[in-house]
């Protein structure tokens, strides 16, 4: 059995991509499925809360954190099983692997599904936490399972694309009696050899040059979010700050009234209607966070250390090193103006230390 690396009193700036300053009082390295055993017989000994941490892409840390982090590295991909009748495959994949990385992998060697959600930051592990999404397509499409050890009765656990319970950013694993209970091992992946486009999104609908395959997507991907999105390497930042605010479709049909070109998406498809409003039949709609973020003004605003991203309004950046207070003090004051102008309530996507009510 493989021992477990332990540190005390680690500082917190590189292990999440925003990069505020502070301190963790324990940091645990998985790096084998061996050690979940150790973890469980530790995990009521060490200091509490207790969190695991892929890349830290989708968490702001706004203090020291007093409890126990466990950095998920478990590495490793396998092709299970490949019906060659319908050109298929299930691919699994470790938790602590580069999302990016494997994605580009997997579009390299021929497999279609994952290409519109390239150059997304973070860990494969993350992945179906938030079942993140981007143009047009979420991880729960392509996901067909996860494997999962539960820390306090030390149980491993597979969990079928039902019992993942997938939604918009959301999943079982973000419930708040789930959230840091388990430790994604391994998530499965259904990918075919057969291209099926996806490009209703806006971005990828009106791109200037012919999308025939995975890779033409996967290309066109990486190319639009780095023209919008900040490096966090370069610049920190946690990707998009809000979610796209969700609201009932006569109320979105009220605000479309007074801006009408705010982009409204249905739930189901996240495809924009010509209208802006007549999305199906679905009543709930979404509405587009970054529109509303600059429409108040907001987009560019330099907040002491941070910020919001001058080319995209969704994201929050920092400018010079500091404590994560400040990210906090800018998205509250970004979420009071859009409720004073426009009457909607934007929730953080990523995960807040200390957790906010």
């Amino acid at each position: 059995m493989t021992s477990l690396v332990v540190r005390e009193q680690v500082s917190l700036e590189s292990l999440h991509t925003f990069a505020s300053l502070g301190q963790a009082q324990k940091l645990v390295e998985l790096t084998a499925v061996d050690q979940l055993e150790q973890i469980t017989a530790q995990w009521a000994a060490w200091p509490q809360p207790i969190w695991v941490l892929g890349s830290g892409s989708n968490i702001v840390f706004a203090g020291d954190f007093p409890g126990t982090l466990i950095l998920n590295l478990l590495k490793g991909r396998d092709c299970l099983s490949e019906n060659t009748t319908q050109n298929t495959a299930i691919w699994r994949v470790s938790a602590g692997e580069c999302w990016h990385d494997w994605v580009a992998a997997s579009v390299q060697a021929g497999w279609s599904g994952l290409e519109n959600l390239a150059l997304i930051p973070g860990t494969v592990g993350a992945a179906p936490i938030q079942n993140i999404g981007a143009y047009g397509v979420e991880l729960a499409e392509a996901c067909v399972g996860v494997t999962a050890w539960h820390m306090p009765s030390g149980q491993m656990r597979y969990f079928d694309r039902a019992a993942c319970a997938f939604s918009y950013r959301d999943s079982f694993f973000k419930q708040p009696d789930e959230r840091h209970q388990w430790v994604i091992v391994s998530v499965d992946f259904q990918l075919s050899r057969t291209f099926q486009p996806k490009l209703h999104y806006p971005a990828l609908h009106d791109y200037p040059e012919p999308l025939t395959d995975a890779k033409s997507v996967f290309d066109a991907v990486c190319q639009i979010r780095q023209s919008k999105l900040p490096d966090p390497a370069v610049l920190p930042n946690a990707g998009s700050f809000f979610k796209n605010p969700i609201v009932e479709k006569a109320f979105a049909a009220q605000l479309h009234q007074v801006l009408p070109e705010l982009p409204v998406y249905s739930i189901n498809t996240a495809q924009a209607s010509p209208d802006g409003v007549e999305t199906g039949p679905v009543e709930p709609v979404k509405l587009s966070a970054a529109f509303l973020i600059e429409q108040a003004g907001l987009k560019g605003l330099n907040w002491h250390e941070v910020g919001v991203y001058a080319q995209h309004a969704l994201v929050l950046v920092r400018h010079q090193p500091g404590p994560g207070r400040a990210v906090l003090d800018l998205a509250h004051h970004i979420q009071e103006v859009v409720a004073a102008r426009f009457g909607v309530n934007l929730a953080p996507e990523p995960e807040i230390w200390p957790l906010q009510p």
